[in-house]
């Protein structure tokens, strides 16, 4: 049995997500993504997090820091992929083509999701209300529920499309291994495959229940927000264009609302009311994540147990022939 367990003093707090075949994990002091090759090998990148926490305690109060930790966790999500992206080809010139269309693709996907999950549910709350005779302008809160609901339903039917594709499948196979490698390392305080099999591959701080919470949340601060600002405009559309806007501008304190819930509700998850309340999003991740075989539950733990065994202030990137090499290479130090 592999085991790294025993080699800290205290079990930090420790999350991640799923890349191209392999898993990012970051703590409090290191971001860490591993990557399995084609031919075998393990690709392992690791660098000092400094967060802007370390710089500015201003943004590290309750109601703040979710919004912030949301920045800094897309941003650092975007890298991660990045550079699973990058190991998926060999060649260096077709590298480089990869990193020009990857950072297209970024925009135009974080462009076409803004429309699809924000303008979507608003138009089609718009065009019910017509429809159905309720208001149509932000005072309405019918009118956020529907958005709401929309938004909800959009979200599910694209992840239950997307996880058809073979390749999803595979990501969410490593968002499961992430998971029951964190499971292990929290609840045993062991870094081995042996131990993370034995763990569920939900997990309550996911992120999939994360977007849950964020959409309920949502619907109650439009209402209690939106009704307040008047028109600014005599054009019905551009009002709505610009309320749409507002709404992702929301987006940042809703986000930190929600981060104080996931948090307080993580650490109640015995508890039989916040189970209840965690349940559609821990429902959710039984599609958004995979049982994953012991190869993909390697590439987990070489992300994790290097986060936590690496207390350097250096940035590395190290390929390992294979899970012994890594073990081997991290017990000596």
């Amino acid at each position: 049995m592999h085991s790294l367990d025993c080699f800290w003093e205290k079990r930090e707090n420790v999350g991640g997500q799923a890349v191209i075949e392999g898993v990012m994990i970051r703590s409090k002091y290191r971001f860490a993504v591993a990557v399995r090759r084609k031919d075998g090998s393990i690709v392992l990148w690791s660098k000092p997090w400094n967060s802007i926490f370390s710089k500015y305690k201003l943004f590290d109060y309750p109601f703040v820091r979710g919004g912030v930790i949301l920045i800094e966790t897309l941003r650092e999500g975007l890298s991660a992929l990045k550079f699973s992206a990058e190991q998926m080809e060999e060649d260096m010139e077709e590298k480089e083509e990869k990193k020009e269309s990857f950072t297209l693709a970024i925009i135009l996907g974080v462009v076409l999701g803004l429309v699809f999950f924000k303008g979507v549910p608003h138009l089609t709350a718009y065009i019910l209300g017509k429809l159905l005779g309720y208001k149509t302008d932000m005072t309405s809160f019918l009118f956020h529920v529907v958005d709401g609901v929309v938004k909800i339903i959009l979200f599910i039917s694209y992840i239950v499309v997307i996880s058809l594709f073979k390749d999803i499948k595979r990501v969410f196979m490593y968002h499961g291994a992430e998971h029951k490698s964190i499971y292990a390392y929290e609840r045993k305080g062991e870094i081995s495959i042996e131990e993370a099999k034995k763990h569920p591959r939900v997990h309550p701080r996911c992120g999939t229940s994360f977007i849950i919470f964020v959409i309920i949340i949502s619907i109650l601060l439009y209402s209690f927000i939106l009704p307040f600002i008047p028109p600014l405009t005599y054009n019905t559309v551009l009002n709505h264009l610009i309320w749409v806007v507002l709404k992702i501008v929301l987006l940042v304190p809703i986000a930190s609302i929600t981060y104080e819930f996931n948090r307080w509700a993580g650490s109640r998850i015995t508890n039989r009311f916040v189970r209840f309340l965690a349940y559609p999003g821990l429902l959710l991740q039984y599609i958004t994540t995979k049982e994953p075989d012991d190869s993909q539950l390697e590439v987990a733990l070489v992300a994790l147990g290097s986060v936590l065994k690496d207390k350097s202030t250096e940035e590395k990137k190290i390929r390992f022939a294979n899970f012994e090499d890594f073990f081997i290479k991290y017990n000596k130090k």
